[in-house]
């Protein structure tokens, strides 16, 4: 007798939604991103296995909790770009990123420099630590007032002038 796999759809848990997640995320400031990060830190300076663990998972957490609150910011921006409240909180993620970049940088670069490179390579694995290694070298802080500016320019908004030819003009309003 042969056996048969059970193929009827099965139901799956409704997607959370925008209202569900925005209510789970609370917009990070410079001060909790660098509290955060110092706290990786002093996990880190004790320098045994069970602590970079530790601060490897409050990185990864971090850095997800982030990228969550970023990517909700953009789409909330990006679906009504007259929305001054949406425009506000696009403003202050454009203002944290090259700072929240920096400090990124910082802990990418210490996980990487660490004596016990093959513990570290074990938690993380080889391809993520090259691709950090090549990571570390696009950011610098000296540039980070540079990156909050050309982000405040894309995130204002345009407006397409009728030209001659018909492909128009885009011009930013100020």
């Amino acid at each position: 007798m042969q056996h048969q796999q059970d193929l009827r759809p099965r139901e799956q848990p409704a997607a959370p939604g925008f209202a569900d997640i925005a209510a789970a995320i609370t917009a990070p400031t410079r001060e909790s991103l660098a509290e955060g990060h110092a706290a990786i830190g002093a996990l880190l300076d004790r320098g045994d296995a069970s602590a970079r663990a530790e601060a490897i998972a409050r990185f990864d957490t971090l850095r997800r909790e982030y990228e969550s609150w970023s990517a909700l910011v953009h789409l909330r921006f990006a679906q009504d770009t007259t929305d001054a409240e949406a425009k506000a909180a696009r403003d202050h993620a454009d203002t944290l990123a090259p700072f929240e970049t920096g400090l990124v940088t910082a802990t990418k670069r210490r996980l990487l420099a660490d004596r016990d490179r093959a513990g570290v390579e074990a938690a993380l694995g080889r391809h993520a630590l090259r691709l950090w290694e090549t990571d570390v070298t696009t950011f610098d802080p000296a540039i980070a007032g540079e990156l909050e500016e050309e982000a405040k320019r894309s995130s204002s908004p345009r407006r397409r002038i009728p030209g001659g030819s018909g492909a128009g003009q885009i011009l930013t309003r100020c």
